[in-house]
């Protein structure tokens, strides 16, 4: 259960700003999808007060405001969100913290929030085709604050790139040190100088060190061999750094060479070290896909189920209806969003890629009826074939992550478990109450229904794990259940 757990945390541990970027080309996209549906609304009402405009129309144009006033919600909890990351990534990830921080520029000095709410306050007043330009203005800013958060140097040309830099810095200092050692004058630069660059030089090695262990960890499960390297050589630059503030050209020189070969053999390390990490990253890049689908389905199903209930309340209760369509029109296309992303991440597959972008396409259709207010029979079965399409598609993912070792089974098992708790009603995950896990409540541990739910969820993990896994594990995951069952009940 560790290593599922650690599994899933590798996979969400892309930065925070992933997961803005990813709020901001929502809202965008909803922003683009809002302009579609103001035009032909626009055309009934031109010309008209809100007064003029019979029950249907007012009813419309409710349903519009509404949407167009979540958007502005949605923009301004994103600049919330964009502020809190600037601050809390300002020690761990300055770079991150410097992009956060320049996405919340953005927004404040386009006045994205404040223009979305005026949008809406217009849409109010049935002013609807002057805000056609103003729609598009926001939509295009969000997409710029998602460009912007997006920015990632995680590929191995930069790493490539900046090992160079390292060798030719330090031929630079090693030239300017023999040219001191031999200089009859102050030499120029000073060797006090050249001292506080050796150090500069040495913080960076360092750094840069730190960062490969922790990519090749994400990416290998083991430490990297360039960056070992990188750390020797900064010890020699640390000790170049003093000999040259001592005066000690000689010995400053000998370390500098000494850091300079360790420097070159980093990068001779990484040109082989480069395809493991290379790999690493396909196979982490499959497996987010494969959370990512399971993500959608699930949420998809939920969207389905959502539109059945509201379609019930709506015959009962058409006014009352509203706010529900708006927040279902909000999931389906967030849905769609997700659905685009995962059809980039399948590209290099181009049968997956075809049923994620039919997926898409029904899920457009959905989202446009759902927009109209149509909960029916014909908007649901879209929904289904939707789902049928998404379920052909995991079985495609599963069948891949089965061929990629311990990690996708492990992958494989966190899916397939996701999959019966949405699945099985009760379990808790649909619901939230996680009863499969852990007892909603204290009276519940006394209570024999919910110690046979435990131990069905126990089998039916252990079965999984034992298809999935090894034999040599089988023995320590039946261990690790048996001593599960022994404890007392806290």
């Amino acid at each position: 259960l560790e290593e599922l757990a650690q599994a899933a945390q590798q996979l969400q541990r892309k930065s925070i700003l992933d997961k803005l970027a990813t709020d901001a080309e929502r809202l965008a996209t909803r922003q683009r999808e809002l302009q579609d549906a103001t035009v032909p609304l626009a055309v009934k009402t031109v010309g008209g007060t809100r007064d003029d405009l019979d029950e249907d129309l007012n009813r419309d144009l409710d349903r519009l405001v509404g949407m167009q006033q979540s958007v502005q919600e949605g923009v301004n909890t994103l600049e919330d969100e964009i502020e809190a990351a600037a601050t809390s990534l300002s020690f761990s990830n300055p770079t991150d913290a410097a992009t956060a921080e320049e996405a919340g520029e953005q927004l404040e000095s386009k006045n994205v929030g404040s223009r979305a709410a005026e949008i809406a306050r217009q849409l109010n007043k049935n002013v609807l085709f002057s805000q056609l330009s103003q729609q598009q203005e926001v939509a295009s800013s969000l997409d710029e604050v998602a460009e912007t958060l997006r920015r990632s140097d995680a590929q191995m040309e930069p790493i490539v790139r900046q090992l160079d830099e390292f060798i030719q810095r330090q031929r630079d200092i090693n030239e300017d040190i023999r040219r001191a050692a031999v200089a009859r004058t102050e030499p120029e630069p000073s060797q006090a100088e050249l001292g506080k660059t050796e150090a500069a030089l040495e913080r960076e090695v360092s750094e840069h060190a730190s960062a490969l262990h922790w990519l090749s960890r994400e990416l290998t499960e083991a430490p990297s061999a360039t960056g070992e390297k990188l750390d020797e050589a900064a010890v020699e630059m640390k000790a170049a750094s003093q000999d040259l503030h001592g005066s000690e050209l000689e010995a400053g020189l000998e370390h500098g060479e000494k850091a300079l070969a360790l420097l070159m053999e980093a990068r001779q390390e990484f040109g082989g070290e480069s395809a493991a990490m290379s790999a690493g990253l396909e196979a982490s890049e499959g497996l987010e896909a494969a959370l990512l689908l399971q993500r959608i389905l699930i949420g998809q199903k939920r969207v389905h189920k959502d539109t059945a209930t509201a379609d019930k309340i709506r015959q009962e209760d058409p006014e009352g209806s509203v706010g529900r369509a708006v927040k279902l029109v909000e999931s389906q296309s967030g849905l769609r969003v997700q659905t685009s992303h995962l059809e980039e991440m399948l590209a290099q597959f181009p049968g997956a890629a075809a049923l994620a972008e039919i997926a898409g396409a029904g899920m457009d259709v959905s989202r446009s009826a759902l927009e109209s207010g149509d909960t029916g029979a014909d908007t649901r079965q879209v929904q289904a074939r939707v789902i049928a399409v998404l379920e052909r598609l995991m079985g495609s993912q599963q069948a891949k992550l089965q061929g990629m070792g311990l990690a996708g089974a492990r992958m494989l098992v966190l899916m397939q478990m996701m999959s019966n708790m949405t699945l099985q009603p009760g379990l808790g995950f649909e619901g939230g109450t996680n009863a499969a896990l852990l007892p909603a409540t204290l009276a519940e541990i006394e209570d024999e229904d919910w110690r046979r739910i435990r131990s069905r969820f126990e089998e039916e993990l252990a079965a999984g794990l034992d298809s999935l896994y090894p034999p040599e594990f089988r023995e320590l995951l039946n261990a690790y259940f048996e001593r599960l069952r022994s404890e007392p009940i806290r």
